[in-house]
């Protein structure tokens, strides 16, 4: 049996209609919001990787994460001599992540006068936020002044507390 080719075109219209609705439908992103795609973070480093240089994500000049994370990765450094990779792990838990960013944003605070910090030991984590393709890493040292920088700004006196520890994936105490 031959469709004819008022048929074919009926069916090729309706579908063309169906692909139009559908396309309609589909969430677009709003004004200002991060690119497309997803960043991937791959594993933690061996090694924590030192100093962090200025990012040039629009607002880390003044907010630890200056946007709204879908997730992070959080590597967790021991102590000197080694600072070996203790843990890492990878959150994709929307809620989760800008609960650990908004915590980073809200604690410590901001001094730029002279500060005299107790012993350091080395000991911190680096964490990697995203939301779609775009990316801020953050240091966070667990003793001494425990500052929390992005590259582009800081925090002193960082204090994580259980529930912080816990949506980071983090011990709750220091490694001795």
């Amino acid at each position: 049996m031959r469709s004819s080719p008022r048929r074919i075109l009926a069916a090729l219209a309706v579908t063309g209609a169906c692909v139009v609705a559908l396309a309609g439908c589909t969430p677009q992103p709003l004004p200002g919001a991060a690119p497309t795609g997803t960043y991937s973070p791959g594993p933690c480093p061996s090694s924590p990787s030192g100093t962090l240089s200025d990012s040039g994500v629009p607002g880390a000049d003044q907010r630890i994460v200056p946007f709204t994370p879908a997730g992070f990765r959080v590597c967790h450094y021991g102590a000197l001599p080694s600072r070996a990779l203790q843990t890492g792990v990878v959150v994709d838990d929307p809620a989760r992540a800008a609960r650990v960013a908004s915590f980073l944003d809200s604690t410590g605070r901001h001094d730029t006068g002279a500060v005299n910090c107790p012993m350091d030991d080395g000991e911190a984590v680096e964490f990697t936020f995203w939301s779609g393709a775009s990316h801020l890493a953050v240091m966070l040292g667990l003793t001494g002044c425990r500052i929390a920088s992005n590259g582009s700004t800081f925090r002193l006196d960082v204090e994580p507390t259980p529930d912080f520890l816990l949506a980071a994936g983090l011990p709750s105490a220091p490694t001795p």
